[in-house]
């Protein structure tokens, strides 16, 4: 069977409103003879469409996110996002993106392991069949899994470090 994949991520630097985060991954299998399928759609690659609406052997996902600094409240911080997502699932070139805009919050707390809470809310641009116009979503850690340039290698992360991603 071959199988292609690359993910490619972008951090920008820090400025007056936060950090923009940009990650596409694509997924190529041009002979799937273990009929290998990727889903799309829901809190991760494609918010604000159904979860896992889209299924195909191929996929082709980008994700843009403005993340805000964090706001310190005790020993939490709390931050925001508006985001852009776009992507497809699909079994024979070439792709028909579906895209959807939105926005969320974050919030780290200590009693959590410092991992992120997020509710984002998720406004299809092009809507897959059977999409409602807008999404809600609540799940903990980023939407996609790119590594912050300035998070640490070892498991905790200094108060500095940008644990919203931003």
């Amino acid at each position: 069977m071959a199988a292609y994949a690359a993910n490619v991520a972008m951090y920008s630097p820090r400025f007056f409103l936060g950090r923009v985060v940009v990650d596409g991954l694509v997924i190529a299998r041009p002979d799937n003879y273990l009929n290998q399928r990727s889903t799309l759609g829901g809190e991760g690659r494609l918010r604000g469409q159904p979860s896992a609406i889209l299924l195909g052997a191929n996929l082709l996902a980008f994700n843009a996110e403005l993340r805000s600094r964090p706001l310190h409240v005790l020993a939490s911080q709390l931050g925001g996002a508006l985001f852009f997502d776009a992507g497809d699932a699909f079994d024979a070139w070439p792709a028909q993106p579906k895209s959807t805009a939105g926005i969320g919050l974050r919030a780290v707390l200590p009693q959590l392991d410092r991992n992120v809470i997020r509710l984002d809310v998720g406004f299809p641009i092009v809507r897959t069949l059977g999409a409602d116009p807008v999404g809600f979503y609540i799940a903990i850690e980023q939407a996609f899994s790119s590594k912050s340039p300035d998070a640490p290698n070892g498991l905790i992360i200094p108060a500095n470090a940008g644990a919203l991603g931003q």
